[in-house]
Parts: structure tokens; sequence; C-alpha cells
């Protein structure tokens, strides 16, 4: 088992318990994702994630029923950044989920894009 391994399971542990706490009883979490802000987990009925704000050190744990959101977009870097993201719409309102690898960002879509 790599580092990596033992990173993502210990991710997964501690997503889980965030979602268990604002997750109905009944709803499964289908895939969870090491994206930069911390998490991104697809469940059978929404994404939630943690969305951080660039000042300050608070972090927002992100609920969006997959019935609210109007379009799922992807934002690539310029040049030298690695940096995805993927943009969230819900009415007037866009999210950022930014990750570091461009496949899972294109994963992530995919797996939101599914349920719209």
């Amino acid at each position: 088992m790599g580092f990596f391994d033992g990173l993502q399971q210990k991710v997964n542990e501690n997503a889980k318990k965030e979602l268990d706490k604002i997750l109905p009883e009944g709803e499964n979490v289908v895939k969870i994702y090491i994206v930069k802000e911390d998490f991104c987990a697809i469940t059978d009925k929404r994404v939630a994630f943690v969305d951080k704000k660039l000042l300050g050190s608070k972090k927002t744990l992100t609920s969006v029923p997959f019935s609210k959101i109007n379009f799922v977009a992807l934002k690539r870097g310029g040049f030298l950044s690695i940096s995805k993201e993927v943009i969230i719409g819900t009415g007037g309102l866009t999210l950022e989920v930014d990750t570091y690898d461009g496949e899972q960002a294109y994963e992530i879509m995919r797996e939101i894009s599914k349920r719209l």
C-alpha cells in the first residue's frame, strides 16, 4: 500500500464522518475525491464538498442536490497551472471544486453530469 492509498483512506474516513452528520438516512456515498480544499463526495442524490475561502481559515461544507444544479463546467488553468476547477451552477450561484488533477476534474464532471 503506497502513500496515496493511505491518504485516500484517511480522507475517506474523515469525509464519511462529516457526511454522516448531514446526509439523510438511506443516502449512499458513491465516490469521494481528494481535492485541494479537502474532499468532494458524490452521493446518489447530491454533490458535497468542502469550500475554503481564499481569505481566512474557515471552511464550509457545501451540499447541493442534483435537482438544483443547472449546469456543470470545467475551468482549466493557464500555461503553468496544473489546477482544474469543476464549476457547478445552481440558479444565480456558482460553486467551484478545485482539483489537482485534470483527469480527476473530468471524472467529477462526468459523475455529476450522469445524475442531472
